[in-house]
C-alpha cells in the first residue's frame, strides 16, 4: 500500500522511520531515501546499520528551498532528477518490501523532481512494496494514489520562538 505522512507538525520522518525499523526488524527489506536533506541525521546513522536496510542518501544538501536563489534552484532540480533516476536503478535491481521516500512531498512541490515520475512509480511499485511518503505538500496525483494519509498538526513547536533543530531530537 502507499502512506504519506504530512502536515507542519514534527514526527513525519520519525515515523517513517519507525516504520522501517519495524519491517527490517522482521526480516523484510527496506529501502530508504531521503530528499532535501544531507543524510546525517540521528536517524540516518541509525538506519545504516541495520540489516536489511538500504540507505540511498543524497550527499548534498542546497538549503531551504524557499531560500535558494535561481541557479542554486537549478543545480538542485538536476541534482534531484539524478538522484530519482538512482532510486528508480535501485528499485529494477532490488526487490523491496518497503520504500520510504522521506521529503518526497516537499521535492515534489518545489519541482525537484517530477511528480509525473513519482506518480507511475507509485503505480508501478505500490502493489509490490509498501511505499512511505512523507512532506507537508503531498501533490494530488500522490494524494489520489494513497491508501492511508496520517497529517501531523503543530500545536506548539519551539522553532515559532527562533530556537533551531537539536541534534539527537529533530534531527
Amino acid at each position: 500500500m502507499i502512506q504519506i505522512y504530512t502536515g507542519d507538525g514534527k514526527g513525519k520522518t520519525t515515523g517513517a522511520v519507525g516504520s522501517a525499523i519495524r519491517c527490517a526488524g522482521i526480516g523484510k527489506r527496506v529501502l530508504f531515501c531521503q530528499f532535501l536533506k544531507d543524510g546525517s541525521s540521528g536517524e540516518c546513522n541509525l538506519l545504516k546499520t541495520l540489516s536489511g536496510v538500504d540507505c540511498l542518501l543524497a550527499d548534498k544538501e542546497f538549503g531551504f528551498t524557499f531560500q535558494m536563489d535561481e541557479n542554486t534552484t537549478k543545480e538542485a532540480m538536476a541534482y534531484y532528477r539524478d538522484y530519482w533516476e538512482q532510486i528508480e536503478e535501485k528499485m529494477r535491481l532490488k526487490a523491496y518490501d518497503m520504500v520510504i521516500l522521506d521529503e518526497i512531498c516537499d521535492a515534489g512541490a518545489t519541482n525537484m523532481v517530477d511528480v509525473e515520475k513519482v506518480a507511475d512509480f507509485l503505480d508501478k511499485y505500490g502493489k509490490l512494496a509498501e511505499i512511505i511518503m512523507t512532506g507537508r505538500k503531498p501533490a494530488e496525483a500522490f494524494v489520489k494514489k494513497a491508501d492511508y494519509i496520517t497529517e501531523m498538526k503543530k500545536i506548539k513547536h519551539p522553532f515559532d520562538h527562533g530556537l533551531s533543530a537539536r541534534e539527537g531530537i529533530e534531527f
